[in-house]
């Protein structure tokens, strides 16, 4: 979080756009684990990746 806050790479994805703002993230025990979880959710269409972290976002707000 602190490398990308930062945004010291300029070939980053987060220098590129200018992100400065984390609305979504999960944790994963291996790296394997990720990039399995990461073609999963970029396999998916838009409207169901807004709901899907829309409703995470409401969920985690909450709590």
């Amino acid at each position: 979080m602190y490398e990308h806050k930062l945004a010291e790479n300029t070939n980053s994805f987060t220098k590129r756009y200018n992100l400065n703002k984390l609305v979504y993230y999960e944790a994963f025990h291996s790296i394997e684990e990720a990039i399995i979880r990461e073609k999963q959710i970029k396999s998916g269409n838009r409207l169901k990746k807004s709901v899907y972290y829309s409703f995470h976002l409401v969920r985690c707000t909450h709590h």
